[in-house]
């Protein structure tokens, strides 16, 4: 009697399914196919059944005949033990869901208290603030002037409440105006302060005191503030845990009935599940996949964490000891690398004099596009150096670098796979201050329309160097990082950034080098401006030095909607627009790029998809307004505070989720995956480029 193997799709598992063969009676197989879309094997899998036994083998094609394409037997199981090994492995995750819930209870029952006790604290210091400014106004009335007194209190609100209204303005030039309303004021605060403190120098102690708890009643506030969002997010975490255990429930429930389905045919691979199976039968699938290949990777890669990960702005991470003089992740710090060595602060003036610099002058391509003038930078010097001098340097002081950290972002999306040892870039972005501080962090230090980023472009020897730095990134998503217990994750972040920001780090796995440095503002002129520099290595006896260069992949602005930007765009590949694989022409080149549309900024008679793609790679595209970007054009804000709230909802809704997909690629083994193991990101690109990613 002809016996008959049966290879067969069920429910729609299978991306494909080879021909049915004639062989052995009593006898059944499911090929598990994980090749991708494109037909590339990866590995597929057969398991027969054979009585109580079932046997896994590895096929050589994606549509295998029968056994004779799976030469490779794997490994062997009875049902029975397996049924055990599942039903442990359910009681397990029982049990640790179960437990999850409990410590999540009690981790939200302390952020209650917690929030509770600052609820006092505020009122404490409300009631502490109310007191002082009676005895304030009753010092005044004693032989002093009340009228300094009440100009101070009315500058100090008139002050609060133009920054409440900067801080909720979408419009650039308004907020442009606001900003220089605000510096108005804070002179004329100071000038207040010195007055009464000359009048009346019984006030001053009051002033002081009364300075000192209205920090403490802001930093209490923002306590609150961050104790409110991990309240809400626990109580997440609390309902998902309880989701997931009524899945695990139904997991048991219809055990005994998949195992009968599994004598006649073994699904194993959860990644081709269709739709239509439910999320109980997926994740029992998934896990009888991981039981039975106990000689195959696990392909379960834990999620990627994008705010730990990717976008890291959390309030103890920016406000640590390495975000402040001193620490690794210092403005001043960072320009010490760049300059090389130990710089003077005479060394550390002329190369930052220079970068100003070109924010004084014209300056021109070598194709005759220009960026103009645009006053405002060189009073930032002057302030900066007058800070430095009155404390006995001369030159510039990198202690009183007025530059705030506002974010660390991993940027490995960018790799390009046709470049060998790519690793993509990692960057650090800063705001400028309106005065020159070594306190840079303290969010009482208010911040300008200028924002700076320095890109380093991370290359490795390997791709197994590529996954150890994925890897590198990815354990920080393991870490705690809340207010009180953050130690852990800022030093091992800041071990990962040396290896980029810093020469010659010990156990680096990466070499690095700074790609370019980019400038977005509109603190000195209208409109929106974005300048690119690069690093120009010391030569001829003159220093390193930071040089204006064209703003890449942006034309001039003068080629905006012209028959020569049509026709250069209509000649390139979707695919060569995609991979950012092509330049600019020279005579076409940019200075600057300005932002002022709330459309694609750039109009093309190319076809729609190559027009888009090519707006989106573009510095100005990225940062439009229709990007739904924050605060004017920026995808992290230097006005919303230090944390997660700073980004932009197309940085938070889209570009991280996107990001977490590329880096979890990075992340899978390499028998996991199609192909080069770090190259799945290309398969996804075309819709990637269509959603408009973050430069």
């Amino acid at each position: 009697m002809k016996r008959r193997l049966i290879l067969f799709c069920l429910s729609g598992l299978l991306s494909s399914c080879g021909p049915e063969s004639e062989q052995s009676s009593g006898v059944k197989a499911f090929a598990s196919n994980l090749s991708d879309t494109s037909g590339r094997l990866a590995q597929t899998f057969l398991y027969l059944s054979e009585g109580s036994t079932v046997v896994q083998r590895e096929c050589t094609n994606a549509l295998p005949r029968g056994p004779q394409d799976c030469p490779t037997v794997r490994g062997t199981q009875t049902i029975e033990a397996f049924r055990q090994a599942v039903q442990a492995d359910l009681d397990l995750s029982r049990t640790r869901l179960q437990n999850a819930e409990v410590s999540l209870g009690r981790d939200r029952d302390r952020l209650g208290t917690r929030q509770g006790e600052l609820t006092q604290r505020i009122a404490t210091l409300e009631a502490q603030l109310r007191d002082l400014e009676s005895q304030i106004a009753n010092a005044s009335t004693s032989g002093g002037d009340p009228d300094l007194v009440a100009a101070l209190k009315f500058a100090t609100e008139e002050r609060n409440r133009l920054q409440a209204q900067l801080a909720t303005t979408t419009d650039p030039l308004r907020a442009s105006q606001l900003r220089e309303f605000l510096t108005q004021f804070d002179r004329e605060i100071e000038n207040l302060k010195a007055r009464i403190q000359r009048s009346q120098p019984n006030l001053g102690p009051l002033l002081a005191q009364r300075d000192n708890v209205q920090k403490s009643l802001s930093d209490a506030r923002v306590a609150q503030q961050t104790a409110g969002t991990e309240l809400s997010a626990l109580e997440t975490k609390l309902a998902d845990t309880r989701a997931q255990q009524v899945i695990v429930s139904e997991e048991l429930r219809i055990l005994p009935q998949t195992l009968d389905r599994l004598r006649q045919a073994l699904v194993f691979d959860a990644r081709d599940l269709s739709t239509t199976v439910t999320t109980a039968e997926k994740q029992l699938v998934s896990r009888f996949h991981k039981l039975f290949q106990q000689n195959t990777p696990d392909c379960n890669v834990r999620p990627v964490d994008g705010l730990k990960e990717l976008v890291i702005t959390q309030i103890p991470v920016l406000t640590s000891a390495e975000a402040q003089v001193g620490g690794s992740w210092h403005f001043g710090e960072l320009v010490k690398q760049l300059i090389g060595g130990n710089p003077n602060p005479q060394q550390v003036e002329a190369f930052l004099r220079n970068w100003m610099g070109h924010w004084e002058r014209d300056v021109a391509l070598a194709n005759g596009d220009r960026a103009a003038p645009r006053a405002g930078f060189l009073e930032v010097f002057n302030a900066w150096k007058q800070a430095s001098q009155a404390r006995g340097v001369n030159g510039l002081d990198l202690r009183l670098a007025p530059f705030r950290l506002i974010g660390i972002t991993n940027r490995m999306d960018l790799r390009n796979p046709l470049v060998v040892g790519d690793a993509g870039e990692a960057r650090l972005a800063f705001a400028l201050l309106q005065n020159p501080t070594d306190r840079p962090q303290d969010t009482t230090q208010n911040a300008q329309a200028f924002t700076v980023i320095f890109e380093y472009k991370v290359t490795v020897a390997s791709d197994a160097d590529l996954g150890r730095w994925a890897s590198q990134w990815h354990e920080l998503g393991a870490l705690p990082c809340t207010t009180g217990n953050c130690q852990s994750y800022i030093g091992r972040l800041a071990q990962t950034t040396r290896m980029f920001t810093h020469r010659n780090t010990p156990g680096s796995i990466v070499r690095a080098t700074l790609g370019q440095l980019r400038t977005n503002e509109i603190a000195f002129g209208n409109p929106w401006e974005l300048r690119e520099f690069q690093l120009q290595p010391a030569q001829a006896g003159v220093a390193n030095r930071l040089v204006q260069v064209d703003v890449k992949k942006t034309p001039r602005i003068s080629a905006n909607n012209t028959r020569e930007l049509s026709n250069f765009v209509a000649r390139l590949s979707v695919q060569d627009l995609i991979d950012n694989n092509y330049d600019i022409p020279g005579n076409l080149q940019g200075a600057k790029a300005h932002v002022q549309s709330s459309a694609p900024e750039w109009r093309l008679s190319a076809d729609d998809q190559r027009a888009r793609i090519f707006n989106i790679n573009t510095c100005n595209g990225c940062h439009s307004s229709d990007q739904a970007v924050i605060d004017g054009f920026y995808h992290i804000s230097p006005f919303q505070g230090i944390g997660p709230q700073a980004l932009s909802g197309h940085l938070r809704d889209q570009e991280i989720p996107r990001r977490s997909q590329v880096m979890a690629s990075f992340l899978t083994p390499s028998s996991c995956t199609i192909g080069t193991p770090f190259d799945a990101r290309l398969s996804n690109d075309l819709p990637r480029m269509l959603a408009r990613p973050v430069h």
